[in-house]
């Protein structure tokens, strides 16, 4: 576990935006749980090319080496991926409502 130190080191003084970039990703990552509960499966065409975008976008923001951003934004489309993925599970499989 990072202590505050390691985390101001890891940001630095001139990555206000990486904390910002990574508030907002939390936060949706946090609103998505509940599509993720959900039992209707999620239309395929939103989700893969979301999942792809934000994956794609971790990688450009590690490219940056905006981190906290690249981590949050892969963890949010490592969700939409679980949602697209949710399509392919019989509903007899999954969560009994």
């Amino acid at each position: 576990m990072f202590g505050l130190r390691e985390l101001h080191s890891l940001i630095g003084h001139e990555r206000w935006q990486d904390i910002v970039l990574s508030a907002g990703n939390i936060f949706y990552c946090f609103t998505l749980v509940p599509m993720l509960r959900h039992p209707i499966r999620p239309p395929l065409l939103t989700c893969i090319p979301t999942a792809v975008a934000l994956l794609l976008g971790g990688f450009v923001f590690a490219t940056l080496h905006l981190w906290l951003t690249a981590l949050t934004q892969t963890v949010q489309g490592l969700q939409w991926l679980a949602l697209a993925l949710k399509s392919f599970i019989p509903q007899s499989l999954g969560p009994r409502s």
